[in-house]
Protein backbone atom coordinates (compact mmCIF):
# COMPACT_ATOMS: atom_id res chain seq x y z
CA UNK A 1 0.00 0.00 0.00
CA UNK A 2 3.09 2.42 1.05
CA UNK A 3 5.10 1.14 -2.04
CA UNK A 4 1.98 1.90 -4.02
CA UNK A 5 0.94 5.49 -2.76
CA UNK A 6 4.81 6.23 -3.32
CA UNK A 7 4.66 4.92 -6.98
CA UNK A 8 2.00 7.04 -7.82
CA UNK A 9 3.59 10.28 -6.17
CA UNK A 10 6.16 9.84 -8.04
CA UNK A 11 4.03 9.15 -11.30
CA UNK A 12 1.92 12.44 -10.50
CA UNK A 13 4.93 14.82 -9.97
CA UNK A 14 6.63 13.37 -12.89
CA UNK A 15 4.09 13.92 -15.64
CA UNK A 16 3.52 17.52 -14.37
CA UNK A 17 7.13 18.11 -14.22
CA UNK A 18 7.05 16.61 -18.11
CA UNK A 19 3.90 18.86 -19.19
CA UNK A 20 5.70 22.31 -17.71
CA UNK A 21 8.80 21.45 -19.48
CA UNK A 22 7.04 20.89 -22.60
CA UNK A 23 4.77 23.81 -23.14
CA UNK A 24 7.78 25.99 -22.22
CA UNK A 25 9.69 24.63 -24.82
CA UNK A 26 7.08 25.48 -27.26
CA UNK A 27 6.51 28.38 -25.58
CA UNK A 28 10.06 29.50 -27.37
CA UNK A 29 8.98 27.53 -30.43
CA UNK A 30 11.27 24.51 -29.80
CA UNK A 31 8.83 22.07 -29.73
CA UNK A 32 5.31 21.78 -32.16
CA UNK A 33 1.98 20.72 -30.33
CA UNK A 34 1.92 17.63 -31.99
CA UNK A 35 5.79 16.93 -30.66
CA UNK A 36 4.03 17.54 -26.93
CA UNK A 37 1.84 14.89 -27.62
CA UNK A 38 3.96 12.22 -28.44
CA UNK A 39 6.46 13.39 -25.77
CA UNK A 40 3.98 13.12 -23.46
CA UNK A 41 2.18 10.05 -24.95
CA UNK A 42 5.93 8.27 -24.36
CA UNK A 43 6.49 9.74 -21.04
CA UNK A 44 2.96 8.47 -19.47
CA UNK A 45 4.06 5.04 -21.34
CA UNK A 46 7.21 4.74 -19.61
CA UNK A 47 6.15 6.22 -16.25
CA UNK A 48 3.57 3.03 -16.74
CA UNK A 49 5.90 0.26 -17.46
CA UNK A 50 8.04 2.12 -14.70
CA UNK A 51 5.54 1.22 -12.21
CA UNK A 52 5.34 -2.24 -13.32
CA UNK A 53 8.97 -2.57 -12.86
CA UNK A 54 9.00 -1.27 -9.54
CA UNK A 55 6.24 -2.90 -8.00
CA UNK A 56 7.05 -6.39 -9.58
CA UNK A 57 10.52 -5.43 -7.28
CA UNK A 58 8.33 -4.79 -4.08
CA UNK A 59 6.76 -8.52 -4.52
CA UNK A 60 9.67 -10.01 -5.52
CA UNK A 61 11.43 -8.63 -1.81
CA UNK A 62 7.80 -9.76 -0.20
CA UNK A 63 8.23 -13.33 -1.50
CA UNK A 64 12.02 -13.75 -0.18
CA UNK A 65 10.61 -12.66 2.99
CA UNK A 66 7.41 -15.14 2.68
CA UNK A 67 10.06 -17.96 1.35
CA UNK A 68 12.56 -17.36 3.80
CA UNK A 69 9.70 -17.86 6.81
CA UNK A 70 7.99 -20.82 4.82
CA UNK A 71 11.64 -22.31 4.60
CA UNK A 72 12.22 -22.37 8.34
CA UNK A 73 8.67 -24.34 8.85
CA UNK A 74 9.39 -26.78 5.61
CA UNK A 75 13.75 -27.26 7.49
CA UNK A 76 12.46 -28.06 11.03
CA UNK A 77 13.48 -30.65 12.01
CA UNK A 78 10.61 -33.70 13.39
CA UNK A 79 9.93 -33.73 16.81
CA UNK A 80 11.20 -36.83 18.37
CA UNK A 81 8.87 -38.58 20.62
CA UNK A 82 8.45 -41.83 22.69
CA UNK A 83 5.57 -41.07 24.40
CA UNK A 84 3.70 -44.94 23.39
CA UNK A 85 6.37 -45.85 25.95
CA UNK A 86 6.67 -43.34 28.50
CA UNK A 87 2.87 -42.00 30.18
CA UNK A 88 3.26 -39.52 32.21
CA UNK A 89 1.52 -40.09 36.37
CA UNK A 90 -0.73 -37.60 38.07
CA UNK A 91 2.68 -35.28 39.31
CA UNK A 92 3.01 -32.24 37.02
CA UNK A 93 5.96 -30.49 38.45
CA UNK A 94 8.39 -29.05 35.96
CA UNK A 95 11.74 -28.92 36.62
CA UNK A 96 14.44 -27.07 34.52
CA UNK A 97 18.10 -28.68 34.71
CA UNK A 98 21.30 -26.46 33.34
CA UNK A 99 19.67 -24.57 30.56
CA UNK A 100 21.83 -22.73 28.63
CA UNK A 101 20.31 -20.38 25.67
CA UNK A 102 21.93 -18.38 22.77
CA UNK A 103 19.94 -16.40 19.90
CA UNK A 104 22.36 -17.53 17.84
CA UNK A 105 25.73 -18.98 17.21
CA UNK A 106 27.67 -15.71 17.33
CA UNK A 107 25.74 -14.19 19.95
CA UNK A 108 26.32 -14.49 23.77
CA UNK A 109 24.76 -16.38 26.09
CA UNK A 110 21.65 -14.88 27.72
CA UNK A 111 20.63 -18.20 29.68
CA UNK A 112 23.25 -19.97 32.06
CA UNK A 113 22.84 -22.95 34.10
CA UNK A 114 19.25 -21.80 34.74
CA UNK A 115 18.12 -24.50 37.29
CA UNK A 116 14.54 -24.44 38.40
CA UNK A 117 11.76 -26.97 40.33
CA UNK A 118 7.79 -25.42 39.70
CA UNK A 119 5.47 -27.83 42.07
CA UNK A 120 2.12 -28.30 40.67
CA UNK A 121 -0.17 -25.44 41.89
CA UNK A 122 3.04 -23.57 42.64
CA UNK A 123 2.63 -19.74 41.71
CA UNK A 124 5.73 -18.62 40.81
CA UNK A 125 7.13 -14.91 39.68
CA UNK A 126 10.03 -14.21 37.48
CA UNK A 127 11.54 -11.34 37.31
CA UNK A 128 14.77 -9.58 35.65
CA UNK A 129 15.71 -6.71 33.20
CA UNK A 130 14.60 -6.10 30.11
CA UNK A 131 16.31 -8.52 27.22
CA UNK A 132 17.75 -10.79 30.27
CA UNK A 133 15.89 -13.63 28.50
CA UNK A 134 12.40 -14.07 30.39
CA UNK A 135 10.40 -14.44 27.44
CA UNK A 136 12.95 -16.90 26.34
CA UNK A 137 13.11 -19.33 28.77
CA UNK A 138 9.11 -19.10 29.42
CA UNK A 139 9.28 -20.55 25.80
CA UNK A 140 11.65 -23.17 26.63
CA UNK A 141 9.52 -24.38 29.53
CA UNK A 142 6.65 -24.91 26.97
CA UNK A 143 8.77 -26.61 24.62
CA UNK A 144 8.51 -23.65 22.04
CA UNK A 145 11.98 -23.16 22.10
CA UNK A 146 14.55 -25.46 21.81
CA UNK A 147 17.47 -24.79 25.07
CA UNK A 148 21.67 -25.06 23.28
CA UNK A 149 21.91 -26.89 26.33
CA UNK A 150 19.88 -28.83 29.47
CA UNK A 151 17.01 -30.50 30.68
CA UNK A 152 13.17 -30.15 31.51
CA UNK A 153 11.51 -32.76 33.42
CA UNK A 154 7.69 -33.59 34.05
CA UNK A 155 7.28 -35.16 37.29
CA UNK A 156 10.61 -36.28 37.18
CA UNK A 157 10.37 -37.88 33.88
CA UNK A 158 12.95 -36.42 31.15
CA UNK A 159 10.92 -34.79 28.16
CA UNK A 160 13.23 -36.62 25.86
CA UNK A 161 11.30 -39.54 26.91
CA UNK A 162 7.88 -38.25 26.89
CA UNK A 163 7.68 -35.75 23.83
CA UNK A 164 7.37 -32.57 23.84
CA UNK A 165 3.71 -32.41 23.37
CA UNK A 166 3.46 -33.95 26.62
CA UNK A 167 4.09 -30.36 28.28
CA UNK A 168 1.38 -28.68 25.23
CA UNK A 169 -0.40 -31.13 26.66
CA UNK A 170 -0.79 -29.82 30.47
CA UNK A 171 0.51 -26.34 29.88
CA UNK A 172 -1.24 -22.89 28.45
CA UNK A 173 0.18 -19.71 28.19
CA UNK A 174 -0.47 -15.90 26.75
CA UNK A 175 2.32 -14.25 25.40
CA UNK A 176 3.60 -10.97 24.14
CA UNK A 177 2.73 -11.30 20.65
CA UNK A 178 -1.04 -12.87 21.24
CA UNK A 179 -3.46 -11.06 19.61
CA UNK A 180 -7.26 -11.67 19.02
CA UNK A 181 -8.21 -12.30 14.98
CA UNK A 182 -11.05 -11.88 12.78
CA UNK A 183 -13.97 -13.55 14.30
CA UNK A 184 -16.72 -13.72 17.15
CA UNK A 185 -15.74 -13.31 21.05
CA UNK A 186 -16.86 -17.23 21.49
CA UNK A 187 -14.76 -18.21 18.67
CA UNK A 188 -11.51 -16.22 19.58
CA UNK A 189 -11.78 -18.20 22.94
CA UNK A 190 -12.96 -22.24 21.53
CA UNK A 191 -11.30 -21.28 18.07
CA UNK A 192 -14.77 -23.46 16.56
CA UNK A 193 -18.42 -22.57 16.54
CA UNK A 194 -19.44 -25.88 19.55
CA UNK A 195 -21.83 -24.48 21.42
CA UNK A 196 -21.35 -27.18 23.70
CA UNK A 197 -18.49 -25.28 25.67
CA UNK A 198 -20.45 -22.52 26.40
CA UNK A 199 -21.59 -22.44 30.18
CA UNK A 200 -17.61 -23.85 30.82
CA UNK A 201 -16.50 -20.62 28.38
CA UNK A 202 -19.34 -18.46 30.87
CA UNK A 203 -17.93 -19.94 33.77
CA UNK A 204 -14.12 -19.14 32.95
CA UNK A 205 -14.61 -16.06 31.45
CA UNK A 206 -16.40 -15.16 34.71
CA UNK A 207 -13.38 -16.13 36.74
CA UNK A 208 -11.15 -13.95 34.82
CA UNK A 209 -13.50 -10.69 35.09
CA UNK A 210 -14.56 -10.62 31.84
CA UNK A 211 -17.81 -12.39 31.72
CA UNK A 212 -19.92 -9.39 32.76
CA UNK A 213 -18.13 -6.99 30.12
CA UNK A 214 -18.91 -9.58 27.18
CA UNK A 215 -22.68 -9.80 28.09
CA UNK A 216 -23.23 -6.24 27.79
CA UNK A 217 -21.91 -6.26 23.89
CA UNK A 218 -25.06 -5.54 21.71
CA UNK A 219 -23.90 -9.91 20.86
CA UNK A 220 -22.53 -11.03 23.87
CA UNK A 221 -20.20 -13.76 23.05
CA UNK A 222 -20.80 -13.26 19.11
CA UNK A 223 -19.67 -9.67 18.82
CA UNK A 224 -17.50 -9.83 15.98
CA UNK A 225 -13.82 -8.21 17.69
CA UNK A 226 -10.01 -8.58 16.23
CA UNK A 227 -7.10 -7.29 17.02
CA UNK A 228 -7.18 -4.06 16.24
CA UNK A 229 -11.43 -3.62 18.05
CA UNK A 230 -11.70 -0.28 19.57
CA UNK A 231 -14.73 -0.94 21.83
CA UNK A 232 -12.11 -3.42 24.06
CA UNK A 233 -9.30 -2.40 26.18
CA UNK A 234 -5.99 -3.82 26.18
CA UNK A 235 -6.61 -4.82 29.71
CA UNK A 236 -10.08 -6.50 28.51
CA UNK A 237 -8.15 -8.04 25.48
CA UNK A 238 -5.82 -9.46 27.53
CA UNK A 239 -8.25 -11.37 29.71
CA UNK A 240 -9.69 -12.69 26.62
CA UNK A 241 -6.67 -14.12 25.93
CA UNK A 242 -6.35 -15.42 28.97
CA UNK A 243 -10.01 -17.01 28.99
CA UNK A 244 -8.68 -18.72 25.32
CA UNK A 245 -5.68 -20.21 26.95
CA UNK A 246 -7.67 -21.97 29.87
Amino acid sequence: MIATNINQFISGFRNILVLFVAVLLALNNEMTIGMIFAFTAYSVEFSRRSTIVINLIYKIQLLKIQSSQLSEIIHATDESSLASYFELNENYSLSARGIYHQYDKLAPLVLVDINIDISENETVLLTGDSGSGKSTFIKILLGITEPVAGSLFIGGVNIKKTGKHAIRKITSSVLQGDSLFPGTIYENITFNDNLDNIEQVHEIADAIGIHDVITRLPLGYFTQVGDMSDFLSGGEKQKLLIVRAL
